[in-house]
């Protein structure tokens, strides 16, 4: 028997860790240094940063990176990123 994603509510799940592995991927490891802790909860992305200068130019590309990251998973499931 083949699972499909989108049984059992797992949809949801893959695509919010595709979107972080994918955020990651953007950011790159020296970047990703300052990011204490990330997450997706209902449809937003939710990073915080140890550094002020990198919350203010992610918050200068917040529409970009929003773009980026849903074309990344072929879906428009991100509606925010909320930056601490």
């Amino acid at each position: 028997m083949i699972l499909h994603r989108n049984q059992f509510g797992l949809k949801k799940r893959f695509q919010e860790h595709e979107i972080l592995q994918e955020f990651t991927k953007i950011m790159g490891p020296f970047l990703m240094k300052k990011v204490t802790n990330s997450y997706v909860k209902n449809q937003k992305l939710f990073l915080k940063l140890s550094s002020a200068s990198f919350k203010q130019e992610l918050v200068l590309q917040k529409t970009k990176l929003l773009e980026q990251l849903n074309k990344a998973i072929g879906e428009n499931y991100l509606k925010d990123l909320v930056v601490n």
